[in-house]
């Protein structure tokens, strides 16, 4: 909430980032929760070397993270998190019997000075593109529309004519 209301006193958009660890529950019941739980600590080691240290990174959920990155445009907070999806697919988890690798499915969005949405409900905006990305095939993002954020941050014909007058 804090960098919500930020964005709207500042006018810089957030970006926030929920990331989904793919097939974490299968991984869990054929190589043991330790495989498991060696896949969640690289993964919340990736998040933390790949961001800034302005960035925010919170587990949220079982098999999730949450980035919040603060005084970002959408374009960068793609761009940062396909380079963490990357680094997740490249890099094997190591467990006691052995490795594996593992995936992520990622939601992007940004909260802008327009947007009115509460919290609750941009998180859960940002949750669909997630779920997209998993109905996707996984191991992708999904993320708003760059020509819808256009559009919920311009003024429509009529307000411009309210604000500036006519082209009497």
């Amino acid at each position: 909430q804090t960098e919500m209301d930020r964005s709207k006193r500042n006018d810089i958009p957030t970006g926030l980032v929920m990331v989904d660890l793919d097939h974490l529950k299968h991984i869990n019941d054929t190589l043991g929760h330790e495989a498991g739980n060696q896949a969640l600590k690289q993964v919340a080691t990736i998040l933390r070397n790949e961001v800034r240290t302005t960035d925010i990174v919170c587990r949220y959920g079982g098999e999730g993270f949450a980035i919040i990155f603060p005084e970002t445009h959408l374009n960068l907070a793609i761009k940062v998190a396909d380079r963490i999806r990357k680094t997740i697919a490249f890099t094997p988890v190591k467990y006691e019997g052995g490795e594996c690798h593992i995936t992520a499915s990622m939601g992007v969005s940004v909260y802008i000075k327009t947007s009115i949405l509460v919290m609750d409900a941009f998180v859960d905006s940002v949750n669909k593109f997630l779920y997209e990305a998993k109905q996707s095939g996984r191991n992708c993002i999904c993320h708003i529309d760059f020509a819808e954020l256009r559009r919920t941050n311009e003024i429509s014909a009529d307000e411009r004519i309210l604000l500036f007058g006519g082209d009497d």
